[in-house]
């Protein structure tokens, strides 16, 4: 989760906003968040589709796998998304879960719970799973 707070941080200091899908592509991609603008073609305080975040995750050389599951994000580790990437979709919102553990502000206690509407397994291209 402090990887999920550091990239938040850096986010933040650079007066952004609305960046939930950038936080997503530089948790899986391991870039930069000016580096996930860039790839995103994503203007400061301004969100991107995740139809654009998949396909900038496809550019950076990754394939995506959708997966059968339903549930609110913090519980989906528990339903089988233990081991690898995911992004989990929810309404607005994207969330990514790495070896079992949300990476997102959904998986504080305090935090609104949010239910999956699609979820998509994270592999760099050419590995086996």
């Amino acid at each position: 989760m402090e990887e999920y707070w550091q990239v938040k941080q850096r986010f933040i200091e650079l007066a952004d906003s609305n960046f939930c899908t950038a936080i997503a592509y530089c948790l899986v991609t391991g870039v930069s968040p000016k580096d996930a603008n860039k790839a995103l073609k994503r203007k400061r305080n301004k969100p991107v589709t995740g139809l654009t975040l998949n396909n900038a995750i496809e550019a950076a050389g990754y394939t995506l796998m959708e997966v059968k599951v339903k549930g609110f994000v913090e519980n989906l580790p528990k339903k089988g998304l233990d081991d690898g990437t995911y992004l989990a979709y929810s309404s607005g919102h994207v969330s990514v879960i790495k070896d079992g553990q949300v990476l997102d502000w959904t998986a504080t206690p305090e935090s609104q719970s949010k239910r999956t509407r699609v979820c998509f397994q994270v592999v760099k291209t050419g590995e086996q799973l």
